[in-house]
């Protein structure tokens, strides 16, 4: 069965021509993955499903990161910030 959900981006942060890092996965669920050149997981992300008064009156999401020792903690914050800005602009429209 093929998800239509799953969508990949890339990052590319030296000037080879593959993706340094890639962010798959279903991000109008907010469950997606951050990976280090194709192969390696270094950071997965999940929306948390549990309501509060903050998230119903804010429409503020809330997620559980999981990130791998010695990865940029700050990195994968920025990541999840984009690729939120990039999918509340979308439920928008």
């Amino acid at each position: 069965m093929i998800d239509h959900h799953e969508q990949t981006y890339e990052i590319q942060l030296q000037a080879d021509y593959a993706p340094t890092f890639e962010v798959k996965g279903d991000f109008a669920r907010r469950n997606y993955q951050i990976i280090f050149q194709g192969t390696e997981i270094v950071a997965e992300v999940t929306k948390k499903h549990h309501f509060s008064a903050t998230a119903l009156t804010f429409g503020k999401n809330k997620y559980n990161v999981v990130v791998n020792p010695n990865v940029d903690q700050a990195f994968v914050a920025a990541i999840v910030t984009i690729m939120d800005a990039i999918y509340e602009d979308n439920n928008e429209m």
